[in-house]
């Protein structure tokens, strides 16, 4: 379910699937963009079938180049310094917040069980009842750290499907989270680049995964 909700994801970020006049969704124009997402899709597949690590970073990389070099959008800078705004303790009267906080338990009773009971399987880590070795110390963490997230104004801390992605190319213990933390923290001094990073270069990996 989440593998097609993904996919369902990069399509509609390409336009392949776009909203339908008389059902939900219908199949858009392939276009130039189209063309490059499916090939960073075969490029990816390729690199798996021959076993090379970071397949999908070499699929990102490609697709936004071609996309780049065909629309002339190339990034006017690459570097620059991360900017950190203050934050305040304003509180917004008008939000609705029981019905936020039905979505956030929705997302960590359904939407997380279900992900981290997934990604576990796919990394061999679960136990012979299908459990997960100190599972419910991933919700209290989450918890936490969404409750910290939002004095600043910041999104739920979840754990996301693109995980698959790292699964695949061999991690599965927590020093690739914590190596994938660092690589986070540095793409902050190379954001630039990062924003201009296109749909036909992102849409291949959550087709993929």
């Amino acid at each position: 379910g989440i593998g097609l909700l993904t996919t369902l994801a990069g399509c509609t970020e390409i336009s392949l699937v776009v909203k339908g006049s008389y059902n939900v969704l219908k199949m858009g124009v392939i276009t130039p963009q189209v063309c490059i997402s499916f090939f960073g899709v075969f490029l990816i597949c390729v690199a798996i079938n021959y076993h090379i690590k970071g397949s999908f970073c070499l699929g990102i990389i490609v697709s936004s180049l071609i996309w780049w070099t065909y629309s002339n959008s190339f990034p006017d800078s690459i570097v620059s310094v991360p900017y950190v705004d203050t934050f305040t303790t304003a509180v917004d009267k008008n939000s609705e917040i029981p019905l936020l906080t039905a979505d956030l338990i929705f997302l960590y009773l359904l939407y997380l069980n279900g992900i981290v009971t997934t990604l576990s399987k796919g990394a061999g880590l679960n136990r012979e009842d299908n459990s997960l070795p100190r599972g419910r110390w991933i919700f209290v963490m989450c918890g936490l750290l969404t409750m910290l997230s939002g004095f600043i104004s910041s999104a739920p801390i979840l754990v996301s499907p693109e995980s698959s992605a790292s699964i695949k190319a061999g991690a599965k213990t927590g020093l690739s989270t914590v190596v994938c933390g660092f690589f986070f923290l540095l793409s902050l001094f190379f954001s630039p680049l990062l924003e201009n990073v296109p749909s036909a270069g992102s849409s291949p990996v959550l087709i993929m995964i």
